[in-house]
């Protein structure tokens, strides 16, 4: 009777039991390709929003002097065996403060040359020091958006600003960089946070008039997120 209990138990056991290891290993091959297909979309580079403060002049017009202005936009970084090749397209405030005079009636202060570049950027990287800290150089090619001058002035109690567009400043530059950089070890959910200090200069005379030179060149301290 026992033997025929344990036949009758194996009829009914076995089959459930096929059929739970069956969903069992499909569930795993699904995982499985649910993790190919993420690897699969896996972006080939790393993207880098930054933000950042630029201090610019126009070097060889002796009358401009260094102002602050504004750097941002995205970068991506392409990894090939340890050399990175950075590209990515930013938006920077470059320009100076420039000295105007008034008179006994007028107070005039000083003039703002603002202009502003959008820049595509080509540099090289490489890590020196583990995967924290880099060097960086390359030329970009960049784009200028807007020139103008603006002048505040103050007279009997009254106050105001005068902008004027600047027509004689040439549209396109080629602006070299060096800089080193570091990228905190620690990452945050997949993402690491990091500065540079880049130094930058203009390669072509941006002024159009004869015999009148003026030179983009400034630092750019730059905070960073790498995705």
């Amino acid at each position: 009777m026992s033997r025929i209990l344990i036949v009758a138990l194996m009829v009914f056991t076995l089959p459930a039991m096929a059929q739970q290891r069956k969903k069992a290993s499909a569930a795993r091959s699904k995982m499985s390709k649910t993790q190919v297909q993420k690897q699969k979309f896996k972006l080939p580079f790393k993207l880098i929003p930054t933000v950042g403060i630029a201090h610019f002049t126009l070097a060889e017009a002796d009358v401009v002097r260094a102002d602050q202005g504004l750097h941002v936009g995205v970068l991506a970084d392409f990894d090939f065996n340890g050399m990175i090749f950075q590209t990515g397209l930013t938006y920077l405030q470059a320009g100076g403060k420039m000295p105007v005079e008034g008179d006994n009636q007028i107070r005039l202060s000083n003039a703002n040359v603002r202009m502003e570049y959008l820049v595509a950027h080509a540099a090289v990287k490489k890590f020196v020091y583990k995967n924290d800290v880099y060097l960086k150089g390359g030329v970009s090619p960049m784009l200028n958006t807007r020139s103008e001058m603006e002048v505040r002035w103050a007279s009997d109690g009254k106050s105001g600003r005068h902008v004027e567009k600047l027509t004689d400043i040439r549209d396109l530059d080629l602006l070299a960089e060096v800089g080193a950089g570091f990228e905190l070890p620690q990452s945050y959910n997949g993402m690491k946070m990091g500065a540079e200090l880049t130094f930058h200069r203009g390669m072509l005379n941006v002024i159009k008039s004869a015999g009148a030179d003026g030179y983009n060149q400034g630092m750019i301290l730059s905070g960073f997120v790498a995705l």
